[in-house]
């Protein structure tokens, strides 16, 4: 069955506080119907004007919703300080989205420090999945290998 569905805390039209409690108390609800259907809440990590910007936002809503159902889906190309909040969150994460942009010419991803974030899952002892999520221009058929075959050189190294 399901053990994992991911979820977004939303994209507020304005800075109204309202808005972030609505959000909170929606959460809160969907954390209710999760535990019911025996399932975690994976609220994906995404900065495009959304609640979920940066550590201190992620662990606000983590903290003030207090569901074990609700954790973190770190996208590692989303937060608005990258590897910054990725190093105070990732230890929160139950699934990892490997995002590529762009690929150098030997396959590594240009603007994000994998060596680093690959570091930093093993050292919270992450033993989840990691998706590689391809946003570049390049063709996919070509990109999305490569960015499959960095992932692996990282998941090998010791």
């Amino acid at each position: 069955g399901l053990r994992f569905m991911r979820i977004w805390a939303g994209w507020p039209k304005s800075k109204d506080p309202v808005l972030w409690n609505e959000m909170i108390d929606c959460l809160r609800k969907s954390c209710v119907l999760a535990k019911k259907a025996d399932i975690i809440l994976a609220m994906e990590n995404e900065n495009h004007g959304g609640f979920v910007k940066d550590a201190k936002s992620t662990s606000r809503i983590l903290n003030q919703v207090d569901s074990d159902n609700l954790r973190l889906l770190v996208d590692t190309g989303n937060y608005i300080d990258g590897i910054t909040s990725i190093q105070k969150t990732i230890h929160l994460a139950v699934h990892v989205h490997a995002k590529f942009m762009e690929l150098d010419e030997e396959g590594n991803e240009k603007d994000i420090d994998y060596y680093t974030i690959f570091q930093l899952l093993r050292e919270n002892h992450y033993n989840g999945y990691v998706s590689v999520e391809y946003e570049g221009k390049e063709d996919e058929f070509i990109a999305v290998p490569r960015a499959v075959n960095c992932i692996g050189r990282h998941i090998a190294r010791r």
